[in-house]
């Protein structure tokens, strides 16, 4: 039984199959590096109850109490939620994170990080 080498079955589908997920895996590396960059300016905005509650830098390391149910501290540049009083506290486990908002459900919080576009100017009424 004569075997064929692996890359003489390979068709041109094959082929485009293997660049296009190259160079996914290259844009997504360069977004997280851009991403990562554009952080200096960043702002954390907290939601509470789908509104917004504050605004916090994130070059400026602190511990901030939202309620008797949630914590949260802001750490080289990165925020993770340090107390969390639902069941599963998911938002605890998710750790430190300058990328991903951290959702707590049962409290209905959200830690969003913006920066440059992204952040949004606050209309406050007063």
């Amino acid at each position: 039984m004569k075997s064929k080498a692996w890359y003489r079955e390979l068709t041109i589908a094959d082929l485009i199959l293997v660049f296009v997920i190259m160079m996914a895996i290259v844009f997504s590396a360069v977004f997280l590096w851009r991403k990562r960059d554009l952080k200096q300016d960043a702002l954390l905005y907290v939601y509470k109850n789908d509104i917004l509650w504050s605004i916090y830098p994130m070059d400026k390391n602190q511990v901030v109490k939202v309620d008797e149910h949630n914590s949260f501290e802001i750490r080289d540049q990165q925020v993770g939620m340090i107390l969390a009083d639902c069941p599963d506290k998911r938002c605890i486990k998710q750790g430190f994170t300058s990328i991903l908002p951290i959702i707590c459900l049962p409290n209905k919080l959200v830690l969003e990080v913006k920066s440059g576009e992204e952040a949004e100017t606050p209309h406050i009424l007063y």
